[in-house]
């Protein structure tokens, strides 16, 4: 069973919506249509489609009054033009948009032939006026509740999507009614969710959306005559305030995630193909319900499905899905906001070398031990765990070793940049080493998946070169494309992210910047590579930290975030803030303009300090970076964008960390 997500257009939330609605696997996102209550849907749908790659995109629903039919269907093939085809086109008789225009919706009749002018129109070819467009024709689906609307849908359109509510018996009838008239026809149904462990606040979360459906059907015929449309899908209306509990539990699907997967699972029984899973109400937290799975597991075995509220108790443990794991830890703050999360690199708790003390800075640490003292900080969630381990040391102990310290793993490091492959891992001249390069990482790849970590990072440390003449740079770009490809292509679980850096060890690394570092996945053209964020990486390449976050997050190939701090002269590791703070603030406003909720992790060498107190110190840092953040009168940062003024940039930020002083 598929699993496709409805929302609102609401303007600046669509596109971080969608982009999660893809990293965590659904298949689709729909929109509702109602011009009074949110934006333009089709607008929202194509920044949604610039910032995704497969997810399918459409109204949910549209209706055949408020526009020409010849323009829905020119708008809906135009979608399906600049996303590669993977538009729908969702349609019902009409609702709220209808009502606030002053409109009535058409008769079943009259809908039915606006079902097969429609479906001409698309045939025809909606862009026929683009010459040589030869794009699929857009499938419609049609938003149906009674047997009439279900029918004529089963007879013109692609897919009937039934608003019948969660109850199996009525799924099941509606169902029958529609593959009686059309035994191909596919069949999905729009389900509102709400997911909290105590059931009050799940039907609370799903009020206003519950009305909105549940009053089409005959749970209570007085439903629709007290429905006020200038509240729709509102859970401050007077009519979901006074919904009965037991209809929502009966329509909708609420509770804990357990009870949430086993009543999907009943749904799924019923012959549905796909469930559209409404998970707020209009005015509900857009991130009420977390919903993971597999990205690639497109057959939809629901009881590989979790679902979890953001919003729940702030000690709510990691849990993962087997593509782009989501560790959906979160608190709350500031009106329901998500607390920040952290993580670290296992070297931080590591032994110290460099070329003057070659017998290091402290005595050999194992992995085990580096992992109690991560235990020890007491705010990390996730480790970047390198591999291979110290010597003798299994995935079974670490595995043990993790869950002792409440400790998630975020990603396996393979060690690709030590003495064995001085000349270059993926880059190197000698075929033998590029293959030994490559077993490592297929190795890690495997570590990964035992450990449930979503991610193998590759850093490619030694791949470049030092000289000029000494390479044929195109050669060895290949190599490097064709490297983290392989590994990419070895699992379809396990994605891979890249850390890029300027220099060190090598004088010139393949991966350098932001840019070349995009411009090299795309040439791979594949979904699961992405991009390590390094903040201090990106000021040794003399970016904008803020600017390179912005860009990678853009083109959805932001993976996970580290933060430590240089003198912008070589890859110090310093603690967070301690030189470069105001370009360090700007960064952690950038991650909240993004809306990145996953944990941020510390890539710090502590030399000279100890390893525990270095983390909490920079935790303190980023929670009074984010405090900060919070005194920002966004009104006037806007202004100041707007106007790009240098100086009152300058005024907001001294007065912000250092008090009303003037600036002269």
């Amino acid at each position: 069973m598929e699993l496709w997500l409805h929302t609102f257009a609401i303007p600046r939330r669509v596109v971080t919506v969608a982009r999660w609605a893809e990293r965590v696997g659904f298949i689709g996102l729909l929109l509702a249509d109602s011009q009074h209550l949110t934006a333009d849907l089709w607008v929202e749908l194509a920044l949604a489609g610039v910032a995704t790659t497969h997810l399918r995109l459409g109204p949910g629903a549209t209706n055949p009054r408020t526009r020409h039919l010849a323009v829905t269907a020119s708008a809906a093939a135009t979608l399906q033009a600049e996303t590669g085809g993977r538009a729908v086109l969702g349609i019902a008789r009409g609702d709220s948009a209808l009502s606030h225009a002053g409109l009535e919706p058409p008769t079943v009749a009259e809908f039915e032939r606006d079902l097969v002018e429609l479906r001409t129109l698309l045939g025809e070819g909606a862009l026929r006026w683009v010459a040589g467009r030869d794009d699929p024709v857009v499938p419609v689906h049609v938003a149906a509740t009674g047997p009439r609307v279900i029918a004529a849908a089963a007879r013109h359109a692609d897919g009937v999507d039934l608003t019948v509510g969660a109850e199996p018996e009525r799924l099941r009838a509606a169902v029958e009614h529609a593959r009686a008239v059309n035994p191909d026809v596919s069949i999905g149904a729009y389900v509102n969710v709400g997911v909290h462990e105590d059931v009050a606040r799940a039907r609370d979360l799903v009020r206003g959306s519950t009305a909105t459906f549940a009053r089409f059907g005959d749970h209570d015929g007085q439903l629709a005559d007290r429905y006020d449309r200038t509240q729709h899908g509102s859970a401050a209306s007077t009519l979901a305030r006074g919904l009965p509990d037991e209809l929502i539990d009966r329509f909708a699907i609420v509770g804990p995630p357990e009870v949430v997967v086993e009543r999907l699972e009943a749904v799924a029984a019923t012959g549905v193909e796909r469930v559209i899973v409404v998970p707020g109400s209009l005015d509900a937290d857009p991130w009420a319900l977390t919903l993971e799975r597999a990205a690639r597991d497109r057959g939809g075995d629901t009881s590989r499905t979790r679902l979890v509220d953001r919003s729940a108790d702030p000690a709510y443990k990691c849990r993962a899905a087997a593509f782009g794991t989501e560790f959906l830890c979160s608190g709350t703050r500031r009106g329901g906001e998500r607390a920040m999360r952290f993580g670290a690199g296992i070297w931080l708790f590591g032994q110290f070398v460099d070329r003057y003390a070659t017998d290091a800075y402290g005595p050999p640490v194992s992995t085990i031990e580096a992992i109690e003292a991560a235990g020890q900080v007491g705010e990390l969630e996730v480790l970047d765990i390198n591999y291979p381990f110290t010597e003798g040391v299994t995935v079974d102990e670490v595995r043990d070793a993790l869950a002792a310290n409440d400790i998630s793993a975020w990603c396996i490091t393979p060690h690709i940049y030590t003495r064995d492959f001085q000349a270059g891992a993926f880059t190197n001249p000698d075929p033998r080493v590029r293959a030994q390069a490559l077993a490592l990482c297929e190795e890690a790849v495997g570590v990964a998946k035992a450990l449930g970590a979503p991610t193998v990072k590759l850093w490619p440390g030694q791949d470049g070169f030092d000289l000029p003449l000494q390479v044929d740079y195109r050669e060895v770009w290949r190599l490097a494309l064709e490297g983290v490809s392989t590994v990419a292509a070895m699992d379809d679980e396990i994605r891979v992210a890249i850390e890029y850096k300027t220099k060190e060890p090598r004088m010139h690394m393949s991966w350098s910047t932001a840019a070349r570092t995009l411009v090299g996945i795309t040439q791979m053209g594949r979904e699961d590579i992405g991009i390590v964020m390094d903040l201090g990486h990106s000021l040794f390449a003399k970016e904008a930290p803020a600017d390179a976050l912005h860009l990678i997050n853009d083109h959805g190939r932001l993976f996970t975030v580290e933060v430590n701090d240089n003198w912008r002269e070589w890859d110090d590791d310093q603690p967070v803030g301690s030189i470069h703070l105001v370009e360090t603030l700007e960064f952690f406003l950038a991650l909240r303009q993004i809306e990145w909720t996953e944990p941020i992790l510390l890539d710090q060498f502590p030399f000279r300090e100890s390893p525990v107190e270095a983390a909490r110190s920079s935790i303190n840092t980023m929670k009074a970076i984010d405090a900060a953040i919070d005194r920002i009168d966004l009104a006037q940062l806007a202004d100041i964008h707007e106007r790009q003024d240098p100086l009152a940039a300058h005024r907001l930020v001294t007065e912000l960390l250092l008090g009303q002083a003037p600036v002269a």
